[in-house]
């Protein structure tokens, strides 16, 4: 789909769409180099938990290799990548599966935020 803007270039829609849906990439040997402001551990069905962070206000999806999203059984086992980085900033991301399993159309509610401990503060 193609719209103009005020000075008449064509705007290509989907384009726009597809950059604002896509994540900034990192891989985890490159964590300890940046800044980490908060740490989100996303939990996906009952045993899957993936992880963004935020680095200078952006935010990446974390890879343990190129192609390979960097993913754990558990929220302790993910948050072990990121101990002794000093963050101070940890979250755990819940989207909640219930409408879907009442035969609900999904609701574009934001996710659970819930704080949790940060990886230094673990005592796992």
């Amino acid at each position: 789909m193609h719209k103009t803007d005020t000075t008449g270039h064509i705007i290509d829609t989907q384009q726009h769409a597809n950059q604002a849906t896509e994540l900034n990439r990192i891989l985890i040997a490159d964590i300890a180099n940046v800044k980490i402001q908060k740490l989100h551990v996303m939990s996906y069905e009952p045993d899957m938990y993936l992880a963004t962070v935020i680095v200078d206000w952006k935010k990446y999806l974390v890879y343990r290799a190129p192609g390979e999203i960097l993913k754990e059984f558990s929220q302790l086992a993910l948050k072990e990548h990121f101990k002794e980085l000093g963050i101070k900033k940890t979250y755990l991301i819940h989207h909640s599966a219930y409408d879907e399993m009442v035969s609900n159309p999904p609701r574009s509610d934001a996710p659970m935020e819930l704080k949790i401990a940060n990886p230094d503060d673990d005592l796992s």
